[in-house]
């Protein structure tokens, strides 16, 4: 903990600080390697007992790491982005676990006819629902795609670069929608993008504004 007072006063040295601590930088350090000795002379002292406390100690500084990573993934969207791009060469094989087929096909039942129809596909993740909507909205319709992970985009423009109606977009921002459409959609599919969005209301709200009147 104290070590990342200097870690931060050098990432974050742009910001205003109304009050400075002296020895911010080295005093920390200093601090850290005063209770390193003093924890080396108890375990020395104390033999057998004290590795026992820093054993136990130990096990639950392992065990809050993935409790920071989930809330890391829940509210820190940089986080999100970059664990999208790090996963994106495995979510083909748990997509099939995740979402199963069963699921996509109960989707494209409640879509009804989207023959000729505008789609807008608001997280395609690896493109599996994309390459089932393209032959459904024909030639004569259009499906525009978006991803936060640049990776999972650029495996979607390969595996749908045969359909000219279907566009792929990078969109990483979680908390609005950005991207600027050339026309009004019909409709709006997302599966698995609402645990990401950091402002939900005002992320749907951005959406719908992109919908015709009487789309969904």
């Amino acid at each position: 903990m104290l070590l990342t007072v200097p870690v931060l006063r050098k990432k974050e040295a742009h910001l205003e600080r109304p009050f400075t601590a002296p020895f911010g930088k080295v005093g920390p350090i200093i601090l850290v390697i005063i209770f390193l000795v003093l924890i080396g002379n108890w375990m020395a002292i104390e033999g057998g007992s004290a590795k026992s406390i820093l054993q136990i100690a130990a096990s639950f500084v392992i065990l809050g790491f993935p409790f920071y990573f989930m809330v890391e993934m829940f509210y820190n969207p940089k986080a999100i982005v970059t664990m999208n791009e790090r996963l994106s060469s495995t979510v083909v094989i748990f997509e099939k676990i995740f979402f199963p087929y069963s699921i996509r096909n109960q989707l494209l039942k409640d879509m009804g006819d989207i023959r000729g129809k505008v789609i807008l596909e608001f997280g395609c993740s690896s493109g599996v629902l994309t390459k089932r909507l393209a032959p459904l909205v024909t030639e004569k319709g259009r499906i525009y795609a978006t991803d936060i992970s640049l990776s999972k985009v650029e495996m979607v423009q390969k595996s749908t670069s045969h359909f000219s109606h279907v566009s792929v977009h990078h969109h990483p921002h979680l908390d609005d929608f950005k991207l600027q459409l050339p026309q009004k959609v019909d409709g709006v599919i997302s599966v698995g993008m609402l645990s990401y969005m950091q402002h939900p209301q005002q992320m749907l709200t951005s959406l719908a504004q992109h919908v015709k009147p009487g789309g969904e």
